[in-house]
């Protein structure tokens, strides 16, 4: 009898967590392609994006998890959350125009790699709520989430540059301390 031991995870470096850019498109709009855990979309009709920045202080972030079913089947439920310090009348007015959109995610890690949520097999859908704050110096902060149940949690977009969809990316997997001058 024989006993083999195979190793799946190692530590490494810690990196930067969150997400710094997530853009939305619709998942009608586009058509995913996948290998295993990697894939591509590419835009079935003209396509829009919606895209939210996050910087330093703003936060984002993606979570799944493995959830089973009555009937034996298993399902990654996906969710992606994000807070907006306050209200506003544009976030609320394409709220309004799309709350019954399902939608295809590209998250920008701060570390480099770049994903894709949603779509396999059906798109996020949005829950927003916001508040007014309980005192003078609450926020009136806007919660935004979205979230589905897929078939795997997430694709590592590959050909993300892809100059047909993105014309605009600007995206480099490169990183460095270094200042510019």
């Amino acid at each position: 009898m024989r006993t083999t031991t195979k190793s799946i995870w190692a530590p490494r470096e810690l990196n930067i967590s969150g997400i710094r850019r997530l853009k939305l498109i619709s998942a009608y709009d586009v058509d995913i392609q996948q290998t295993e855990f990697s894939g591509n979309i590419t835009p079935n009709r003209d396509i829009e994006i919606f895209e939210f920045v996050f910087p330093a202080d703003l936060t984002c972030q993606a979570s799944w998890s493995l959830q089973g079913k009555d009937t034996g089947s298993n399902y990654w439920s996906v969710q992606i959350s994000f807070e907006l310090p306050h209200e506003n009348l544009q976030i609320m007015s394409w709220v309004q125009d799309t709350m019954h959109q399902e939608w295809i995610a590209i998250l920008e890690l701060n570390n480099g790699p770049t994903r894709l949520m949603g779509g396999l097999p059906s798109g996020l859908k949005m829950n927003i709520g916001a508040t007014t704050g309980s005192t003078r110096r609450s926020s009136n902060a806007t919660s935004i989430n979205l979230q589905a149940e897929q078939l795997i949690p997430y694709l590592e977009l590959v050909g993300y540059e892809n100059e047909q969809l993105f014309p605009e990316a600007g995206f480099t997997h490169g990183f460095s301390y270094a200042f510019e001058s």
